[in-house]
């Protein structure tokens, strides 16, 4: 994490829908990554002297916020009377850094005997509604791109002896080992010094999360009331009849973590139907829908209109109702996204697929719901595994991408700044379903979705053996037992 301060007053785009105004000589707190995009595309317009004078000062961010150390003396942490989490998102990452919240406040106020021990969030602000199932309160959340002199008055921080950080930053992007034991990591726990104090039910490897919709919470109150009315009658009428529930939740903010619709949905109708179940509903979220998924849903309702009465399809306005789906829903099958993580985190059951990288990286100690890696065909392409190390089978790290695809596209994207290390060399069918796959989704999409920082090769998207994969998943798992249990 950085920390910039700029010499002159300008608007900074950072999104396709969205731009800030920057304050001359207000320090601002910055990702490494977008720091330097932001960097070069000054340098790159403007001239490396223009950039010199824009860009006045960059410093690590414990020049402002030193880092917290649980390997600290015990007499220094229990000067600390605040933590301040730093995350720009997203909504998966967030509902596991519930952990750390919890676990530090325990430490803070039960070990160390701090009742005045606060934490605190720095994200964007629309993820604002996350923090309300977090077992652990934290109060109040501020967000990225504000000057960071407004955030220590609205901390009241006048000096930052009893204030500490920690940041999250391209842990995950840059690691292969589990993303909680990385959190562990980060905080030095091991060397803390009263470690055997801890209550073990702190050091939990899964999101803890609030099932505010079976508890009576004030959370609902802050549901829109245009549909939320329609939606909780939906579950009340199934329930009633004790029919099951599915939810598919199928694209992930980065393309290369989505999977197939058609496939998945396909996939439940041939296992249900060879285990004589039929007391199933398959929920869907149309926002979700690429172009692809619109027309399965159209020809399905054509050629397969007693599987197309199966499906329900779902909107939402905002993320409780979201929320809500998933805790009423029996069963979620997902990506790695937030559907999965906070159904974990209520103890709900799901499925978790995987394709760009690992589910060791994510959910290896998960509780009440399971991971699959899916398994790819044998590529034909060739490979230096030396430095490409996104293929089936030595995966370490999806940030890769096949050199032969950023070529391709690199003047029709206009940028290479997305294109990695890699080597790979696709087969003739490849290519055409990938330019075949541009042409649907359309090339404004992939840009926003930024696939083109990911080996494409991996997504589930084109995996003809998905399909296959799933109705053994299914099988494995006892699906139709699990939907049972519920």
């Amino acid at each position: 994490m950085k920390v910039a301060m700029f010499g002159a007053d300008f608007k900074l785009g950072i999104s396709n829908i969205k731009t800030i105004t920057i304050r001359k000589n207000s320090k601002y707190i910055f990702s490494d990554f977008v720091l330097k995009q932001f960097v070069d595309d000054i340098v790159k317009k403007q001239g490396i002297d223009i950039a010199k004078r824009v860009v006045k000062s960059i410093e690590e961010i414990d020049s402002i916020f030193p880092i917290l150390n649980l390997g600290d003396s015990i007499e220094d942490l229990k000067q600390i009377n605040s933590l301040i989490i730093i995350r720009t998102g997203g909504i998966g990452d967030l509902l596991a850094l519930s952990n750390v919240a919890k676990l530090t406040t325990h430490i803070f106020r039960d070990v160390l005997k701090n009742s005045k021990f606060k934490v605190f969030f720095i994200t964007d602000k629309k993820y604002s509604a996350v923090f309300r199932y977090f077992e652990q309160m934290v109060t109040p959340i501020y967000y990225f791109f504000e000057p960071v002199d407004k955030i220590l008055r609205d901390f009241n921080i006048f000096g930052t002896k009893h204030v500490r950080c920690i940041y999250f930053e391209g842990v995950i992007e840059e690691r292969e080992d589990n993303w909680f034991d990385l959190q562990m990591e980060r905080l030095n726990l091991r060397k803390f010094k009263l470690l055997d104090q801890i209550d073990k039910s702190y050091l939990i490897k899964n999101p803890k999360l609030i099932n505010s919709f079976d508890n009576g919470s004030t959370s609902n109150l802050f549901i829109k009331k245009n549909n939320i009315e329609d939606i909780s009658n939906i579950f009340t009428d199934i329930k009633k009849k004790d029919i099951k529930t599915i939810l598919i939740h199928h694209r992930a903010s980065a393309w290369i973590r989505s999977f197939n619709l058609g496939d998945t949905i396909l996939s439940l109708d041939e296992y249900f139907k060879a285990n004589n179940f039929d007391n199933y509903r398959i929920i869907t979220l149309p926002r979700n829908y690429t172009k692809g998924d619109n027309d399965f849903i159209l020809n399905l309702s054509k050629t397969n209109e007693k599987l197309h009465e199966k499906l329900l399809q779902l909107k939402t306005d905002n993320l409780h109702q979201f929320f809500y789906i998933i805790a009423k829903s029996n069963y979620v099958i997902s990506s790695d996204t937030a559907a999965f993580h906070f159904k974990e985190g209520i103890g709900g059951s799901g499925l978790g697929l995987y394709s760009s990288f690992p589910s060791r990286m994510r959910t290896k100690t998960y509780i009440h719901t399971n991971s699959y890696d899916i398994v790819y065909p044998d590529c034909e392409f060739v490979c230096d595994k030396e430095n490409y190390i996104g293929c089936t089978s030595h995966f370490k790290t999806p940030y890769e991408i096949c050199t032969h695809v950023a070529k391709k596209y690199k003047d029709l994207l206009k940028s290479d700044h997305h294109f990695l290390r890699g080597n790979r060399i696709p087969n003739k069918e490849f290519v055409a379903d990938l330019e075949n796959f541009v042409e649907k989704i359309g090339i404004d999409s992939l840009m926003e979705q930024g696939i083109f920082q990911y080996a494409p090769c991996l997504s589930s998207l084109w995996n003809t053996t998905f399909h296959g994969q799933l109705v053994k998943i299914y099988d494995n798992e006892k699906l139709i037992d699990q939907l049972n249990s519920n």
